[in-house]
């Protein structure tokens, strides 16, 4: 059996605002049950699991943040003459 989303309510959170909900927020849940919505994690088209693709990912980042770390020539240096 499938559930399907019927109604979106909010949490009350006085802090934020109190019983409302954004339109955006309220009317943004059809995606959920749709068809074509992605149901797998791929990495170049192979299923994978969440926790593999995270850290595929992180050490793609942590690969670049050295590549363009401050001292390195790829990262480009300002310059005085903006635009000449």
């Amino acid at each position: 059996m499938r559930t399907k989303i019927q109604r979106y309510t909010p949490r009350e959170n006085d802090a934020v605002n109190g019983p409302w909900m954004c339109d955006a927020g309220r009317l943004n849940y059809k995606w959920v049950g749709r068809e074509d919505r992605l149901k797998d994690v791929l990495v170049r088209g192979q299923k994978t699991t969440w926790v593999a693709a995270l850290h595929e990912i992180s050490g793609k980042l942590k690969m670049l943040r050295q590549v363009q770390s401050p001292s390195s020539p790829r990262r480009g240096r300002p310059t005085r003459n903006y635009g000449c």
